[in-house]
């Protein structure tokens, strides 16, 4: 398979698991979404790749709170959710 048949392919399966906001319409994942289609079996393994990633974010002088977002959402517990921008999902991607 072609790389850019590839990439389209992975493209379009995140873009199916991005999520909106109401209000604004504004694009973001869930982290625990995200999760096991980037390889990660534990949320533990996963977490600690996003702190890298909010670290990196802050040092190349990106305001946290503009690509990740702390969220909870009941489901039989509550369970901590991150929203990733489509900018920090990218790179979040690529340095993973």
């Amino acid at each position: 398979m072609a790389l850019d048949k590839k990439l389209q392919m992975l493209q379009q399966h995140f873009d199916s698991l991005a999520q909106r906001t109401d209000s604004d319409g504004i694009e973001f994942w869930f982290a625990r979404d995200l999760q096991p289609h980037l390889g990660y079996a534990r949320w533990e393994n996963f977490q600690t790749a996003i702190i890298r990633s909010v670290e990196a974010s802050r040092l190349s002088g990106f305001k946290e709170l503009d690509h990740f977002r702390g969220a909870t959402k009941m489901v039989c517990f509550t369970q901590q959710k991150r929203h990733l921008s489509r900018w920090r999902f990218l790179c979040f991607n690529l340095k993973a």
